[in-house]
């Protein structure tokens, strides 16, 4: 949600002038907007600063009640699939807010290469067909997160909540930015991606491309290996990116129960459907059967 400036962010902005011209007598928003210059929309002065909440109750039992919303989301409408129509409702969540991933297409150096439309994923966001399934492409299927805006998070605990605020800036020295957004060195990125789908095996290589056989059986280390072999810009999936996830589903679902929201996913059987089966069911596709995935 967009935040409109008023008297109190004017009378900041207003001593940050007077500390530069040591005036401000008769200052008017017209004139802040013209001392801030192209930091301003004179027409509309708003900042794109959110920061979306939940809290955590350890006393409440039932999983929806647990979770209880807060800041820019106090009064949303919580996203969740209904299966009845097979239609996933976002609520008053939008789809293109700042930590929502994309689905993509990225090169084996770690370039994105195109995005891909979120709601047919065998095509490219102009219409032209995508190479989801290629496996001569170079490179995999996959969503991205960040890009315009990083993901910054602050988790507090008491004995009593814990409280999750999730905002694309730096609201205070609770924050930090989401560790996914830093490389093996330690270095800030605009953004990171994880694959889109399950692992395939391609020539002895771990891909994420769509209409492959799930590969299984492989150790650990050999699944480190196999990903690998797609480049040095390539690793397996991380804890920080289940954890971004998993909080991520709280928040939109405002559920513990994110199955309830979502689908059960494959729950009773060993047998794994097709990666991308999916693929024109949009990004949030998902089932009470639990034989589906």
């Amino acid at each position: 949600m967009l935040k409109v400036i008023d008297d109190s962010c004017f009378t900041a902005i207003a001593n940050t002038i007077r500390s530069k011209t040591g005036s401000t007598a008769g200052l008017t928003p017209a004139d802040v907007a013209s001392e801030i210059g192209s930091k301003l929309d004179s027409k509309a002065i708003m900042l794109d600063e959110k920061c979306y909440g939940f809290e955590i109750l350890y006393n409440e039992s039932n999983p929806s009640d647990a979770v209880v919303y807060r800041d820019d989301n106090a009064d949303y409408t919580p996203a969740r699939m209904n299966f009845t129509t097979g239609v996933f409702s976002y609520g008053d969540w939008n789809p293109s807010d700042f930590f929502f991933s994309k689905p993509c297409m990225v090169t084996d150096d770690g370039t994105v290469d195109y995005y891909l439309d979120p709601d047919d994923c065998t095509k490219k966001l102009d219409g032209s067909p995508s190479d989801v399934g290629d496996a001569t492409y170079s490179g995999n299927a996959m969503v991205e997160f960040g890009g315009a805006k990083k993901i910054y998070i602050s988790r507090q605990f008491t004995n009593e909540k814990q409280i999750v605020r999730i905002a694309n800036y730096k609201v205070d020295s609770t924050f930090s930015l989401a560790s996914n957004f830093k490389n093996e060195k330690g270095q800030e990125l605009d953004s990171f991606q994880t694959a889109m789908y399950e692992s395939c095996e391609v020539g002895g290589t771990l891909r994420s491309l769509s209409g492959k056989t799930v590969a299984t059986g492989y150790t650990l280390q050999e699944s480190n290996d196999m990903i690998s072999n797609n480049g040095a810009n390539w690793f397996n999936i991380m804890a920080e990116d289940v954890t971004l996830v998993l909080l991520l589903s709280i928040l939109i679902s405002k559920t513990l129960d994110v199955q309830s929201a979502f689908g059960k996913g494959n729950v009773s059987s060993g047998a794994k459907i097709q990666t991308g089966t999916m693929n024109t069911k949009g990004m949030f596709y998902g089932s009470n059967d639990v034989l589906v995935v």
